[in-house]
């Protein structure tokens, strides 16, 4: 129960930044309004910089990495980064579901 509480916590706080960072900072970024300092200027711009924000190819880099660490720190090493990816994964897979048309 208390479990509970915390989880749906830390999911309101995490969606409250998520989306003041959106709907405070990038909006107003992209119209213009205020300078937040992002490298973007157009929606076209926040597209390119995503692509070049490649999630998929930083986890390649640093599985290779961990290729060379001992072999029972890796193995740990690589346990914790996965579970602690996949609970901010689900952190945004929850406010993607919220946020979906339906």
């Amino acid at each position: 129960m208390l479990g509970t509480f915390f989880s749906e916590l830390r999911q309101k706080l995490f969606d409250w930044r998520l989306n003041y960072e959106i709907f405070d900072r990038i909006f107003p970024h992209l119209l213009r309004e205020r300078n937040w300092g992002y490298e973007f200027k157009t929606e076209e711009e926040v597209c390119s910089c995503t692509l070049a924000l490649d999630a998929q190819l930083a986890l390649a880099k640093i599985e290779e990495q961990a290729t060379r660490m001992p072999d029972a720190y890796r193995k740990a090493f690589r346990y914790v980064m996965h579970r602690n990816l996949q609970a901010e994964l689900k952190k945004y897979e929850l406010a993607a579901r919220r946020r979906t048309r339906p």
